[in-house]
């Protein structure tokens, strides 16, 4: 059954069984074990994984050749890193759970992922969850846990912008890459692990860009949405590169020397954008605010030198 419920008895629910295992490498053979039923039923039991070596750093490596548990159980501020020959991992439920850190390298199926809190979790590879329980605490404005593979939500109540696995409702705040002093910050609710996903051209179509610096410079990119918090932003691309974004929102100057291409522009009462020479803005769809000044004698729109260019 898919559903997504917030069932408190669900949220605390235990096997109060545990199978502790003699080494960090859980082999499927009498070895591991010292009762069988941890080997032929283990989805049944809890998977004790406290009392393995960790190594220096602090990390434990953990891997699985039995690949099916009910949950793991770990220690406080300590990372452990799953690995598995296998092709997946499956968990009856898993708890997004705070001072826990979590790192799958193997495909993993969760049938019930229960968010009581954020969580330092990374998926490197894809997650599948088929059911969700939650409390009633509102996340629209938090990163649940960073996800490098494909989220396959059955609930349809996750989604993904970059490496950040957010709630379908969730604000555009949290999807943000906010350039400000010639780097990128993330944006404070973000605790935890760093997405790092504003510098991977692979995220950022699907993450929200707020320039709060005077110039952006770079080889070629493209987002999600472009959003200008100062007057006279200038657009740098080099060696015929471009910008580009599906929505954009623009209420003040900005200079576009390079390519800058946008497929939904709103523009409103302040809005200027000027391309230089050499520049080419290109344009889809065209809205305007409705408070726009049709007298409007100074041009939304000025094109300088010879090259300079509008699509």
């Amino acid at each position: 059954m898919i559903s997504t419920s917030y069932d408190e008895n669900l949220i605390n629910e235990s096997t109060l069984c545990g199978c502790v295992p003699n080494s960090n490498y859980i082999k499927d053979d009498n070895t591991t074990f010292n009762i069988s039923d941890c080997r032929f039923n283990s989805s049944y039991f809890d998977l004790d994984l406290t009392k393995l070596t960790k190594d220096n750093n602090n990390n434990t490596e953990v891997n699985l050749l039995i690949n099916k548990w009910y949950t793991p159980l770990v220690s406080n501020y300590q990372k452990y890193i799953f690995k598995s020959s296998l092709n997946e991992i499956y968990f009856e439920k898993l708890e997004l759970q705070q001072n826990k850190s979590l790192i799958f390298e193997v495909n993993c199926i969760v049938n019930n992922l229960v968010i009581t809190s954020t969580a330092n979790y990374i998926f490197k590879h894809s997650l599948t969850i088929n059911n969700i329980i939650m409390n009633n605490k509102n996340y629209s404005d938090s990163m649940l846990f960073k996800i490098q593979g494909l989220l396959n939500d059955n609930t349809n109540t996750l989604t993904v912008c970059g490496h950040r696995a957010v709630m379908k409702n969730h604000t555009e705040t949290i999807c943000m890459c906010m350039y400000v002093y010639n780097y990128y910050l993330y944006p404070s609710p973000l605790k935890g692990v760093a997405p790092l996903d504003c510098v991977n051209d692979k995220c950022t179509p699907s993450l929200i860009l707020s320039i709060n610096n005077n110039n952006y410079t770079l080889m070629s990119q493209t987002w999600e949405k472009i959003i200008f918090y100062i007057d006279n932003v200038t657009l740098l691309t080099s060696n015929q590169k471009f910008i580009s974004t599906t929505y954009c929102d623009i209420n003040s100057k900005v200079i576009v020397s390079g390519g800058f291409y946008i497929e939904n522009v709103h523009l409103y009462q302040n809005a200027k954008i000027v391309v230089n020479n050499d520049g080419c803005l290109r344009l889809s769809n065209i809205y305007f605010d409705d408070i726009f000044s049709n007298g409007n004698q100074t041009g939304i729109i000025e094109i300088y030198g010879e090259n300079g260019q509008i699509q």
